[in-house]
């Protein structure tokens, strides 16, 4: 089973030492590099694991001793030797005729992490242990593995020298027999927002696929991007498979208001084909400003250059207010907000007394937009952040989108 990851591009938790003049009376950051990190054994490590079952596999930790209640981000690293080397030192030659050297550990991206609650997805770690056979694509795939899987938890606080100066790794558990299947993972595809707001270059502010929202029909994506007249989007090749703009006409096309119960304009829509008109254009533009996108696409691969092909669909909402909700302040989606950067629409920063109990990043005073996730990967609707912190800084700039707390 092929694990599938497309973005498109539109538009860590950083921790400050703590200083003062008296610096014998205030608490401060062990930066030893024992934190006394345990990885516990789980019950199901002597059990045999089918990890094409495609569920979750949960890991508990200590959490470090940094000599501050701090939350860290975790993480698990995966290896098929106790010492975490490589099977080989021979590089693989893939499919594309390039040298791959075989790795002999595998960073694997959690699913969530709830102080030491740890959850991975059984198709990352199958896709992890096909890396670590020198398996890059599924036409060198011949049977699945099945021995011992090694294990160990990562932890860091902040990003930058704050996470090289804290990070830390715990002990190694053994799961006795694992067995994997045809799992990969793929680079991300990029689309870019090229148009009046940043110019007319491909390399503007990125979306990303919602693989929630993705099903053989349709998929979803979404992301952050200022609108400031006319756009279009693309795959970085205005000659390639996405460039995607208003049905083909004598004039570019504007979007149509999207009202509410009450009459109101809440949003703006308008339909994609595959090299038609620029975007926001004709009798009706939308207001300047930084705006959720968010496409139903029915048709990715449509390559017709009539400007007639309709591909999905595109509703772009403005970002009028950021909030940090969460169980500190009574889950208020409206409360604790956030300011814009008055030179860059894509940062907004935020004082608020966020817990590890649970906060998220909402938007527009409403739960329809909101990120969640991890600091260094904030998606759309995903689940609670549960770091502590009293500064919070969100950057919409490009994929992956991310906060810091400090």
């Amino acid at each position: 089973m092929k694990k599938l990851s497309y973005i498109l591009a539109i538009s860590a938790l950083a921790v400050s030492g703590l200083t003062s003049c008296n610096p014998d009376k205030d608490p401060k950051i062990d930066t030893s590099t024992d934190y006394e990190f345990v990885l516990n054994t789980p019950q199901f490590a002597t059990q045999f694991i089918n990890l094409a079952t495609n569920g979750k596999v949960q890991f508990t930790v200590s959490q470090p001793n940094y000599g501050l209640t701090l939350a860290p981000t975790y993480g698990i690293q995966i290896s098929l030797k106790p010492d975490f080397t490589s099977v080989t030192e021979e590089p693989v030659v893939g499919d594309d005729g390039e040298e791959h050297v075989v790795p002999g550990m595998v960073d694997i991206v959690l699913e969530s992490q709830i102080k030491g609650v740890l959850v991975a997805n059984m198709s990352d770690l199958a896709a992890g242990i096909n890396e670590l056979n020198g398996i890059f694509d599924e036409s060198q795939y011949e049977e699945d593995y099945i021995g011992p899987l090694y294990v160990r938890a990562t932890a860091h606080l902040g990003s930058g020298t704050a996470a090289e100066a804290t990070a830390t790794v715990s002990n190694v558990v053994m799961l006795s027999q694992v067995q994997g299947f045809a799992s990969f993972s793929t680079e991300p595809i990029l689309l870019y927002i090229p148009g009046n707001a940043g110019g007319w270059s491909d390399n503007k502010p990125q979306i990303a696929l919602s693989e929630k929202y993705t099903n053989d029909e349709k998929m979803a994506l979404y992301g952050f991007a200022k609108v400031d007249g006319e756009f279009k989007i693309n795959d970085g090749d205005w000659e390639g498979a996405v460039n995607w703009g208003s049905q083909k006409g004598d004039d570019s096309v504007g979007l149509s208001p999207v009202l509410n119960d009450e009459g109101e304009t809440v949003a703006y829509s308008v339909d994609l084909y595959q090299n038609g008109n620029n975007l926001n254009g004709g009798d009706y533009t939308v207001p300047t400003g930084l705006y959720f996108f968010w496409l139903e696409i029915t048709d990715y691969d449509n390559s017709s250059d009539t400007g007639t092909e309709k591909v999905g669909t595109l509703k772009i909402t403005e970002i009028t207010s950021v909030t940090l909700p969460g169980d500190y302040n009574g889950w208020d989606a409206s409360g604790n907000p956030m300011t814009a950067d008055a030179g860059n629409s894509y940062i907004w920063t935020g004082a608020a007394n966020v817990t590890s109990g649970g906060w998220k990043i909402a938007m527009n005073n409403s739960w329809d937009i909101n990120l969640g996730g991890t600091a260094e990967e904030l998606i759309f609707d995903e689940g609670n952040l549960y770091l502590d912190g009293s500064n919070v800084t969100l950057d919409l700039t490009a994929y992956p989108w991310h906060c810091t707390v400090q």
